[in-house]
């Protein structure tokens, strides 16, 4: 973790003055940057080419999803505690995984929930008012990802090209 974890770095920075409070806000933030900004996330090599978690679309719908979530458990329309586990689900992974790792935030380490993640974008897409709009959303969002997917791989092999067999060059080679 960013306080007590062998790559951590944090008795240089108390040396330097920073508080801990700063520390702990740089963590926070860079870990929600992490999430939509390309090139904020990764470490040790999983950068995942460069992109941020989430494309402008996909984030956008996970940001309505959550918002649909919580709505949910305000306004108590949620039956049992269902919404409330999914709720804490998505976020002790996030501030474990992330928020109190080593920056910058590393990705790779909450991928147990992006099937989650999933959950409140096709949450989010089912709340569109036509169905029209949510076949759009749909073909956009596939097609979105398809490229991101190949612009992972891509900018994978081009920022660690020591790597033995990248994707990018299986698939080139292999596909």
């Amino acid at each position: 973790n960013i306080f007590t974890g062998s790559w951590a770095d944090i008795s240089q920075k108390l040396a330097l003055g920073i508080s801990p409070l700063v520390i702990a806000k740089h963590q926070v933030m860079g870990s929600i940057q992490a999430l939509f900004i390309p090139g904020v996330g990764g470490h040790g090599g999983y950068s995942f080419g460069g992109v941020s978690l989430f494309d402008p679309l996909t984030g956008s719908l996970f940001v309505a999803g959550m918002l649909l979530l919580i709505s949910l458990i305000s306004l108590q329309k949620a039956q049992g505690q269902v919404v409330r586990v999914l709720l804490i689900a998505i976020l002790v992974p996030i501030i474990t995984g992330l928020m109190l790792t080593i920056h910058p935030p590393p990705l790779h380490r909450i991928s147990v929930i992006y099937p989650l993640f999933a959950l409140l974008v096709g949450l989010a897409i089912e709340k569109l008012p036509y169905r029209f709009i949510m076949g759009s959303v749909g073909v956009a969002f596939l097609v979105i990802n398809l490229l991101r997917a190949g612009a992972m791989a891509y900018g994978d092999d081009r920022i660690n090209p020591q790597n033995t067999v990248t994707l990018s060059r299986y698939l080139s080679t292999g596909v």
